[in-house]
């Protein structure tokens, strides 16, 4: 993709746009309610059919679909309880927020603009967009942020960096992360978004202390 085609990327595009994890899943769960269906219309045509042998015929491909429908399913659940249709959730409950506030055109226009749109993670003035998590963050919501840098450990001591991960928890109670493949670049690059979300929003409480976690828990964490 160009860098012109890249920049003509709309938000819902950005944010929304499906995965091939998630095209294949669509695929297994059209084919599980095929599948479903299949089995249904031959086992009642076995049942009301004609001679023994079409009987048998018909009892033979619902038994396949019935097989089918066996394996189609454990791979359709391990989808659904792995969380693989998460950010498609996410994106429908960002556009349905950011439309109940009157802030879906504004998310829009701001979006448009930005540059670099192969980022998993872009801020602009009034707002955060995470690619992979089919979200869309107003900065006014955000309360704490911070980053996590994970370490692989060597004989008990601390090694190379592993992974990263960003914290961000708004005032509802929410919390938005997601676990990245340590690069100098992209850790710095969602470090720097981090940082910048104070400058935007300085009530922001930045970085993991006590302190700002017991804050958290005590003003805004969802009571269960």
């Amino acid at each position: 993709m160009s860098k012109t085609e890249n920049a003509n990327i709309t938000m819902e595009q950005y944010i929304g746009k499906k995965k091939g994890v998630e095209i294949f899943g669509d695929i297994i769960g059209i084919l599980l309610a095929v599948s479903v269906l299949a089995g249904i219309i031959f086992t009642i045509i076995a049942l009301v059919g004609g001679g023994a042998n079409a009987q048998n015929d018909m009892w033979d491909v619902a038994t396949i679909c019935y097989y089918l429908i066996f394996m189609l399913g454990i791979v359709y659940l391990f989808f659904v309880f792995s969380g693989r249709f998460k950010r498609r959730k996410e994106y429908k409950k960002s556009i349905k927020k950011l439309t109940e506030r009157n802030l879906l055109e504004l998310a829009r226009q701001e979006f448009a603009p930005a540059k670099n749109k192969k980022q998993v993670v872009i801020i602009t003035d009034h707002f955060l967009y995470f690619k992979s998590q089919g979200i869309v963050l107003p900065l006014e919501d955000i309360v704490w942020a911070y980053m996590q840098l994970i370490y692989m450990s060597h004989g008990g001591g601390q090694g190379q960096p592993y992974n990263y991960r960003p914290w961000i928890y708004d005032k509802f109670g929410n919390e938005y992360t997601f676990v990245s493949l340590y690069d100098e670049k992209n850790y710095g690059d969602m470090s720097y978004i981090i940082n910048y979300t104070k400058k935007l929003n300085p009530s922001i409480m930045l970085g993991f202390t006590e302190e700002n976690k017991q804050r958290y828990n005590q003003l805004y964490k969802k009571k269960k």
